[in-house]
């Protein structure tokens, strides 16, 4: 991945933001409609994302994998700017446009927030975000790298059609284990710093456990590529051997 331009790291904090600001009316949804309403929304968003944002993520776990200072830079744009989502629908929550929006920002400031995992182990948690991580990892990229697919679908839809549908199904599956998070900065708004749960364990859980899964589905994909790094490492010049 390119380190990118002004242009990319703009988008990288808007792609945050907006993803931010529909998680946190997706919990209202959820808490008062129930699954399946909470499961279509997150069906939309998903396919909204692929085609419209090609080659792009609301995930900042690419830039993480590059392992570069750049990479950490656009990092923290994207949980700057998904942080900035609470205070944008704190403000639009306050002016009451809905009943489901009364007292929302109370319910979710760090005073009221709780960790719904608590009494989960932190063992099962890193378990469920790490396999699911590798599994929408190695599925993404089999459907939007597979030729007749593309050939076939110009415009992404089918892709995104797909994309949706796995994303929805590993979110439900993990959801009442780790959340599911399986992005980095989203579980850090909203659920970074609820009491029941250190930073240290926040960490580990959510940022190191879907950044490894990611890592992992790319180097099962493509060993050969592991193969070319390591033999290219170990090989050394020649030396001319001295009379």
């Amino acid at each position: 991945m390119d380190d990118g331009s002004v242009k990319d790291i703009l988008l990288d904090g808007l792609f945050a933001f907006e993803l931010g600001c529909l998680a946190q009316e997706q919990g209202i949804i959820l808490q008062n409609y129930g699954i399946l309403p909470w499961s279509f929304c997150l069906f939309c968003v998903v396919v909204w994302q692929v085609v419209a944002w090609p080659d792009r993520s609301s995930s900042p776990v690419p830039h993480i994998l590059t392992f570069k200072v750049w990479g950490f830079f656009r990092t923290g744009i994207m949980l700057a700017a998904s942080l900035m989502s609470y205070r944008y629908m704190g403000i639009i929550w306050e002016f009451g446009m809905s009943e489901l929006h009364l007292g929302r920002v109370a319910k979710t400031s760090l005073d009221h927030c709780h960790f719904p995992f608590k009494h989960t182990s932190i063992a099962l948690l890193v378990f469920s975000e790490f396999v699911g991580s590798i599994f929408l990892g190695m599925a993404c990229e089999k459907i939007l790298t597979n030729d007749k697919v593309i050939n076939n679908d110009p415009n992404r839809y089918l892709r995104g059609l797909l994309i949706g549908f796995l994303v929805v199904a590993a979110v439900i599956l993990g959801m009442d284990v780790s959340g599911a998070m399986y992005n980095p900065t989203l579980a850090t708004l909203l659920l970074g710093g609820c009491a029941g749960h250190t930073a240290l364990e926040h960490v580990i859980v959510y940022w190191i456990s879907p950044t490894a899964g990611a890592w992992a589905a790319s180097r099962i994909l493509h060993p050969q590529q592991t193969k070319t790094k390591s033999s290219t490492k170990l090989k050394s010049p020649k030396k001319l051997k001295s009379n």
